[in-house]
């Protein structure tokens, strides 16, 4: 299935998967991961393009062990190594600290780069 998922996003006119949340009883993220201890991750699979997972940076190595690509939220929000609250991010300061914005805001730079 997952070597079909090219063909069926493209056949569903999707060019990319989004999966929140948590890699245990989540089966869309556990699918993905094969599980483990990976909490509040952001999953991301583009068509063509192997899955990318972005998890707090003290759960990177255990994302590791999925075999997918994997990076931390807080540094690929602008945060700090060690501050892994992706709304402790500049995107934060620009939209007043509201989560839903700033996470869109940290989406849209992933989806569209």
């Amino acid at each position: 299935m997952k070597s079909d998922l090219d063909a069926l996003m493209q056949a569903r006119r999707l060019d990319a998967l989004v999966v929140l949340g948590n890699a245990e009883n989540n089966p869309p993220m556990y699918y993905f991961t094969g599980g483990g201890h990976i909490s509040n991750a952001a999953l991301f699979k583009k068509v063509g393009q192997k899955p990318t997972i972005y998890c707090n940076a003290m759960e990177r190595a255990e994302a590791a062990k999925s075999g997918l690509k994997s990076n931390s939220i807080a540094e690929r929000c602008g945060g700090r190594v060690g501050e892994n609250n992706p709304w402790k991010s500049s995107w934060n300061r620009a939209s007043h600290r509201d989560a839903p914005v700033c996470m869109a805001h940290w989406m849209r730079a992933i989806l569209w780069r």
